[in-house]
């Protein structure tokens, strides 16, 4: 028997218990804490921060430990869901390479690890999201993302042998198309409650694009338009909606500290041709620039961006007393250019909460609401999903507080 063609279960490794017991060894090196890290999942929280590395990380990014804290408990708690994911359908391969991608340095050390592997049915992935480097180790993040043809082939596989087993060929295709049928169903039944609620809500509510690989800015950003006269509209200050043609200019232009200083670039035609953004006096559809001081926002692209008071220029997902937007921030090396993106919210004028160590905590959203303590209570004892709570909360306080949010207006319809 040829011992390294051995495929061994990543998740179902015999580790002793008292092994595990040890604090995991202080590594630079991604690739050998990554190793560890997927050898080790049923002791997944042993490879998180410890006081003394959270204390590190508070120092350079400025949040609290004690946030760090609950961000910590709630990213253990979603990582040992993806776990038990992956140990419940016995995902297993042979281990290829590990790559760092989505590297943030600031204002400390964070990366995705992919760590690729292959199995008969073909290859997959396990995506170690925003796992942080401190002075001294590499730690968890908030994921342990699977994803890849692979998984879906050995779940299919495993579910088909199964299936034939115990009920033969035409018992198995009866039973897969009750199984689909309940399954659409259940989404249709949540989608159709997610709009119900979406329907309640004042203002912009953003939609996503599919995310390109691990890029989280493509979720939010057209990369493949930049350049590109769109059509859309801005926000003069005094609230005047004026339609546009409207240059879609790298994020660093839009959203982020530099997009204050550059001007919105403001198009003759939507030609479907790249415009010379650099070159205006020779670009024949070059109409003008509009300063970003006499703007409130602006549309362009499918999403609205807009200059949040004491904060700057955002993307905006969500409008109400509770509201959320999306920074960006470019990172380059190497002549790369990648986009730090995460999400932010704040109640009215108040404090941001979300950086790029974590999105908004449960916590956060709880504090937001102490006015309420009746949705409060619910979110916290988890009878209403977040997105729930937030939609109500925002509806309670529009009708106790009426005038006070500011929402912004669009082109009317």
């Amino acid at each position: 028997m040829n011992i390294k063609k051995i495929v061994l279960p990543v998740v179902i490794v015999a580790l002793s218990l008292s092994a595990m017991a040890q604090k995991p060894k202080k590594t630079h090196d991604y690739k050998k804490f990554a190793k560890k890290a997927v050898m080790s999942m049923m002791y997944i929280e042993k490879m998180y921060a410890d006081d003394a590395a959270l204390s590190f990380i508070s120092d350079k990014s400025g949040v609290s430990v004690d946030d760090l804290k609950a961000q910590k408990a709630a990213n253990i708690t979603t990582v040992k869901e993806d776990v038990k994911f992956i140990t419940d359908n016995s995902i297993y391969g042979v281990m290829g390479t590990i790559e760092l991608t989505n590297v943030r340095k600031t204002p400390v050390m964070m990366a995705d690890i992919v760590v690729n592997y292959t199995n008969k049915t073909g290859s997959f992935q396990f995506i170690l999201t925003n796992c942080t480097q401190t002075n001294i180790s590499w730690y968890m993040g908030d994921r342990i993302d699977a994803q890849g043809e692979g998984i879906a082939g050995l779940i299919a596989l495993r579910a088909e042998k199964k299936e034939k087993a115990e009920n033969g060929l035409l018992g198995k295709i009866a039973e897969a198309g009750e199984k689909e049928k309940e399954r659409k169903a259940a989404a249709a039944r949540q989608q159709a409650r997610t709009d119900s609620l979406n329907a309640l809500r004042k203002g912009h509510l953003a939609k996503t694009f599919p995310m390109v690989g691990t890029d989280r800015s493509s979720k939010y950003f057209k990369h493949d338009q930049v350049n590109m006269p769109l059509n859309g509209y801005y926000v003069t200050t005094g609230g005047q909606v004026i339609e546009a043609v409207i240059a879609y200019q790298k994020p660093e232009f839009l959203v982020g500290k530099f997009a204050a200083s550059a001007s919105l670039f403001v198009c003759k035609e939507a030609n479907g041709k790249k415009v010379d953004v650099l070159n205006v006096d020779s670009e024949p559809n070059f109409k003008g620039f509009i300063k970003k001081d006499q703007l409130w926002a602006f549309y362009v692209g499918d999403q609205l961006f807009a200059n949040i008071k004491d904060v700057g220029w955002r993307i905006v997902t969500s409008e109400g007393a509770i509201h959320t937007f999306v920074n960006m921030a470019k990172m380059t090396k190497n002549g790369n250019s990648t986009y730090a993106t995460f999400e932010q919210a704040q109640k009215m004028d108040g404090q941001v909460m979300g950086s790029v160590i974590a999105g908004p905590s449960t916590k956060a959203y709880l504090e937001f609401m102490e006015d309420c303590p009746e949705i409060a209570q619910a979110l916290k004892n988890e009878q209403i999903s977040l997105h729930e709570a937030i939609v109500k909360y925002n509806i309670w306080y529009d009708l106790q507080h009426p005038g006070q949010v500011m929402y912004i207006p669009g082109p009317e319809k």
